[in-house]
């Protein structure tokens, strides 16, 4: 009726595609950045500009070697008094780096605890639904039998009736499971983020 999951386990591959993953995989990113931006601070910094142009009173003297001007400097700024409060950012950023991978090792395996019990209450409810369906055929021709035997005068109509009920509450029960793998599939759905 609905196809099996093919996952035997559930691997942190197959969980890359949720968005609290993927969330977590940008936050370490973005600490990483923010550790080797803070590790770039303590270094010196030198900066070199320039500029060029032309100047002239007269349009006929653009031209002329004399009318260009040009401008060139450097400047060097050393973090002499900033070296600390330097050191402490690139551990804060190094912390922020660990903290993201603790929270994305914890989300994989939350993620990978809710897509495996998804995956075994599926199986699980597939057994039952096999089951179950056992219980409808035998119940199906106990009604025959019973029907028969009331043919021939052997019972009375109650118990054709309760064989009936009997054959009718298995059928919703077959249904009532059939319901809740749908629900499990969809967990199991969502534990994969959307695969």
């Amino acid at each position: 009726m609905y196809p099996t999951p093919v996952y035997a386990t559930i691997t942190p591959e197959l969980l890359k595609n949720r968005p609290d993953i993927q969330q977590t995989d940008l936050q370490i990113s973005a600490a990483d950045v923010n550790a080797d931006i803070a590790s770039k601070a303590l270094k010196p910094r030198v900066i070199a500009a320039g500029s060029g142009g032309l100047i002239s009173g007269r349009v006929g003297d653009v031209f002329l070697p004399s009318s260009y001007t040009y401008t060139v400097g450097a400047t060097a700024s050393f973090p002499i008094y900033e070296g600390r409060r330097n050191r402490e950012n690139i551990n804060l950023a190094r912390q922020q780096v660990q903290t993201a991978r603790t929270v994305i090792d914890q989300r994989l395996v939350n993620a990978q605890r809710e897509a495996e019990v998804a995956l075994d209450n599926i199986r699980d409810l597939e057994t039952q639904i096999a089951n179950q369906q056992n219980v409808i055929e035998t119940a199906g021709k106990t009604e025959l039998l019973v029907r028969d035997v009331y043919k021939k005068g052997l019972t009375t109509y109650l118990d054709v009736l309760d064989a009936q009920r009997t054959s009718l509450e298995a059928e919703r029960q077959l249904a009532q499971l059939q319901g809740q793998r749908l629900i499990y599939a969809v967990a199991l759905w969502k534990a994969l983020g959307g695969q």
